[in-house]
This record gives C-alpha cells, sequence and structure tokens, in this order.
C-alpha cells in the first residue's frame, strides 16, 4: 500500500463551534468594579470620651472564723474559670471521702537519693557503690576494703565474657 504524499486538509474552520455551545464565562461573575471613597467618608468616627468617675472605697472586716472541723482535704475551689475535669475530679474526691472509702496519700520523694540503711543522703557522707551495691559507713561493720573482697568473692564485678 501506497503512503499518501500530504494529508487531506478539511472544508471546515477548526476553531468553530457549533451554534448550541456557548462560549466560556470563566471569570465574568467575579470582576468586582472598584470605587476610590474620598478620606471624610472612610475616617473612622471617635467616640465622645465618657467622664470615669472614681472608684467606690471599699473597707475589708475581717470575722472570727467558725468552729467547724473540716471534713475533706479538698476546699470549694476558689477560682470559677477550673476546667471541667479538675471540678469533676475533685467532686468525686470529696464523695468518695464522705463516703468512707480509703484512697493512698501521695508520699512525694525526697529531692536526693537516700541510703536503705540509714535513711541519710547517700551522695554525702561516705557511702561508696560497688557494681549497684551501696555501702554504708554508719551501719556497716566492716571495712570498704573488707566489703568489696566479700562482694569480690561472691562474683560481682565486671561483667563476664563469653
Amino acid at each position: 500500500m501506497k503512503r499518501p504524499v500530504a494529508l487531506e486538509m478539511g472544508t471546515t474552520d477548526p476553531n468553530k463551534f457549533p451554534i448550541g455551545i456557548q462560549s466560556s464565562t470563566k471569570g465574568e461573575l467575579t470582576r468586582v468594579r472598584r470605587r476610590i471613597l474620598p478620606p471624610e467618608v472612610c475616617k473612622p468616627e471617635v467616640p465622645v470620651p465618657v467622664p470615669i468617675a472614681p472608684a467606690p472605697t471599699v473597707q475589708f472586716v475581717t470575722a472570727p472564723a467558725p468552729d467547724l472541723a473540716p471534713t475533706s482535704s479538698i476546699s470549694a475551689p476558689a477560682e470559677p474559670h477550673l476546667p471541667y475535669s479538675t471540678k469533676h475530679y475533685r467532686k468525686r474526691k470529696l464523695e468518695a471521702e464522705q463516703a468512707g472509702e480509703f484512697r493512698r496519700q501521695y508520699n512525694k520523694k525526697l529531692p536526693y537519693s537516700s541510703c536503705n540503711k540509714c535513711f541519710e543522703d547517700r551522695n554525702t557522707g561516705g557511702h561508696k557503690q560497688y557494681y549497684g551495691h551501696w555501702w554504708c559507713p554508719f551501719k556497716s561493720s566492716e571495712t570498704y576494703e573488707e566489703w568489696i573482697n566479700a562482694l569480690k568473692l561472691k562474683g560481682y564485678g565486671k561483667k563476664k565474657t563469653g
């Protein structure tokens, strides 16, 4: 089969649309005509100053506190803007205390590491450590060197290889 030398050209205009289809109106609805207003119109209205009256003086009188036994360690919230979760927690805790339910008290840790034998600060006072074991100079009957030798005989020390 032979190839044609040139492609055949159509007789109609390729860019002409049929009569039923309208041209694109993209962007025509979003055009806004802007007006430039005179500066007098743009000035904001300044409110008339209102005289401020002096605040009334308030005197506080301290009254003796009533002799009421506290029923709970939780007092009424002094701040009205507490989160709901905090208010709900305090309410549940108060109800549990009034019902007589026991909850363990939170004990805050000491700011230092204490010795398990003398309950003093381990960082001061001559306490020494050997591979996780602590020697207390106040409660121990043997010297530090004797104590280390006893631990070495038991097998404490560097990790065993292999």
